[in-house]
């Protein structure tokens, strides 16, 4: 193969020429991961381009497949990736992975969690790869990303998971579905402010409280709701500000979903329900 001139790799991944790419770097000293010191000039060289880390960010951006994100990969270290990650803000690979423009790639994140060295964990902003994914413009994340990513029970900066962005942001019922699969406890909003003012976790704000609130955004309340309630079986008892979701929804009658609320009129037990009624 002709020698590589410095930048080749990178103005290769630019033009999004992804099998010319891995033509690069898929020779046999660099798939074998020998020492840097052991490689050919011409090897050395298009490491330079991209030892960095910018060549992964660029590859995955614009959505390249997981092979050629694969052969980047081989070539970093680990410092490269933290250099990587100090210059974005904190981002891993998996937070730019929610990035791309087009939706974001299922395998490059379930494989790539083999090869990236910082995983499942925040960026500058405290947000994780799943506040990221649902905070894109487009609702077109596919539901076996959620699972891949597994940080869906993680809290931000404010103390909420992606499912309460989900439910303000009007994504699809599968989405606010696939957020709640891996939680085996109801969804609470609590943050290390309320830990330090010593709110417990059983006094925060639940995820069927934030569909009552948000119910004009929600895509399908009635539906959202009923999937938590069956999810969990004590959502329509537990109280929030001394409220139970009956007697939020009573609270904010008229801006509420009707369905939503008649839901909630059925679902909860009497001795709840009738405190409901008396609330002004």
């Amino acid at each position: 193969m002709a020698e590589t001139k410095n930048g080749d790799v990178y103005d290769l991944v630019v033009s999004q020429k992804w099998v010319e790419v891995q033509t690069v770097l898929y020779e046999e000293n660099v798939s074998t991961r020998k020492p840097e010191k052991d490689l050919s000039v011409s090897r050395k060289t298009a490491l330079a381009s991209y030892k960095d880390g910018e060549c992964l960010r660029l590859a995955i951006l614009k959505g390249a497949p997981w092979q050629t994100v694969k052969c980047i990969l081989r070539c970093m270290s680990m410092l490269a990736q933290e250099r990587l990650e100090a210059r974005n803000g904190g981002n891993t690979p998996n937070h730019m992975a929610m990035m791309t423009e087009g939706p974001p790639s299922v395998e490059v994140i379930q494989k790539g969690l083999n090869w990236m060295y910082t995983t499942n964990k925040p960026n500058k902003e405290g947000d994780y790869p799943s506040h990221i994914a649902i905070k894109r413009e487009n609702d077109d994340v596919p539901k076996e990303m959620w699972k891949a990513l597994g940080d869906a029970d993680k809290r931000d900066k404010s103390g909420k998971s992606a499912v309460f962005y989900a439910v303000e942001r009007g994504k699809s019922v599968e989405t606010i579905q696939a957020l709640l699969s891996p939680c085996y406890t109801i969804p609470r909003v609590w943050s290390l402010e309320m830990i330090t003012k010593d709110v417990k976790l059983e006094d925060c704000e639940t995820i069927l409280h934030h569909v009552v609130l948000h119910s004009r955004e929600c895509s399908d309340p009635e539906r959202v709701a009923q999937i938590i309630i069956d999810r969990y079986d004590d959502a329509v008892n537990l109280a929030w500000n001394w409220k139970r979701p009956l007697e939020l929804a009573k609270q904010n009658e008229g801006i509420v979903d009707d369905g939503l609320l008649n839901l909630l009129q059925r679902r909860t037990p009497r001795r709840y329900a009738y405190c409901a009624c008396t609330v002004m």
